[in-house]
């Protein structure tokens, strides 16, 4: 008797224990990498030209800083790739209109930060991705700036109570729990761990949440944002991770499927097509319903882009019914997708 309780007992945490993790944590190194890398400008277009122009017009930017800069833009290209992104049609992109894979891996520099609390550490594991002259250009690059962002990082002390208060909302086991069924939703098995984090940046109107692989950017500004939680944004973020690790025969077959009933890819780009608006219906409404009722608000625009928001809100009904079901997103589930799509886009051309 006593040696079937002892098989009992070791079976029971594999059958209670969540596989997704989320958690918000204050790093001064994802701070200083981001305050630097944006204000580099090295990637114009993706980079956000409010940080030059704020630090310009702050610290001002001599000739040496500009050529430091341009040093600095050849270093990143160096270790950055992302094959993924050059393939736009999503009948032939691996992940189709999901999000992409090579995400986790595209920009090993940058992870090597946000892994880290402290600049040293994170220098030590750049030493491990970088040449020996790129890694001491890195830790001249970051002596030579760091008068002036040593100044902008005193304003972001708020953010580590931001993290705690953020952790006391989003570490609840029920929300786990939800993020666990997420997670089966999509077919992804194995652990999802996934880290928020807060960077300063200068813009006072508005916040930006930008997803890094198993990382989420929340760039706040301190002053204006500082009672600021975005837990909706937080979790919509949360699905795209999860989704970005469904199979890619999955996510292939999926694609074909839902284009064969509406055919919007040449209108949309890809990941606007269904991979957003299952964020919004998964992430934002099925979790604030659940979670934050009264800080929901359903009539209100779920994205600032039409389709996603409108598409999001259709697709709900479906998405609801099969959690209700504790039922895997399927060949059937993308069927009727489709369909609502086929409805929406049939109906915009009524509307012309």
């Amino acid at each position: 008797m006593k040696h079937l309780l002892l098989v009992f007992f070791f079976f029971l945490p594999l059958i209670s224990e969540a596989k997704t993790t989320v958690k918000a944590r204050y790093s001064a190194a994802a701070n200083i990498f981001i305050i630097m890398d944006q204000t580099s400008n090295w990637w114009p277009g993706f980079t956000e030209e409010e940080y030059q122009v704020y630090w310009k017009n702050r610290f001002g930017l001599s000739e040496e800083d500009l050529k430091i800069f341009k040093d600095y833009a050849d270093l990143r290209w160096r270790y950055y790739s992302d094959p993924d992104q050059q393939e736009k049609d999503p009948l032939k992109n691996r992940n189709g209109f999901f999000s992409m894979l090579g995400t986790l891996e595209s920009d090993p520099l940058a992870n090597a930060f946000y892994a880290s609390s402290t600049l040293a550490e994170a220098l030590q594991r750049a030493e491990k991705l970088v040449s020996k002259e790129d890694l001491q250009f890195l830790i001249e690059f970051y002596k030579h700036f760091e008068p002036n962002y040593s100044q902008v990082l005193k304003e972001t002390v708020v953010f580590e109570t931001t993290a705690k208060k953020l952790n006391k909302l989003i570490s609840k086991p029920q929300i786990a729990k939800f993020y666990d069924q997420v997670r089966e939703y999509y077919g992804v098995a194995g652990e999802v761990n996934y880290e928020v984090l807060h960077v300063w940046w200068p813009i006072q109107k508005r916040t930006l949440a930008t997803p890094a692989g198993q990382y989420l950017l929340m760039y706040f500004n301190p002053e204006s944002h500082k009672d600021l939680m975005d837990q909706d944004v937080v979790f919509h973020e949360i699905v795209h991770t999860i989704s970005m690790k469904q199979s890619l025969e999955q996510k292939q077959a999926f694609t074909k499927i839902f284009l064969e009933k509406c055919p919007v890819s040449p209108k949309l780009k890809k990941t606007v097509i269904l991979e957003e608006p299952l964020a919004v219906a998964i992430g934002q409404v099925l979790f604030m319903e659940k979670f934050f009722p009264a800080d929901f608000h359903y009539e209100q625009s779920l994205y600032n882009n039409p389709w996603i928001s409108t598409f999001g809100r259709l697709i709900t009904p479906v998405i609801r019914e099969d959690f209700k079901r504790k039922k895997k997103m399927d060949e059937t589930t993308i069927s009727s997708l489709a369909n609502i799509c086929a409805e929406l886009a049939a109906t915009t051309k009524l509307l012309q």
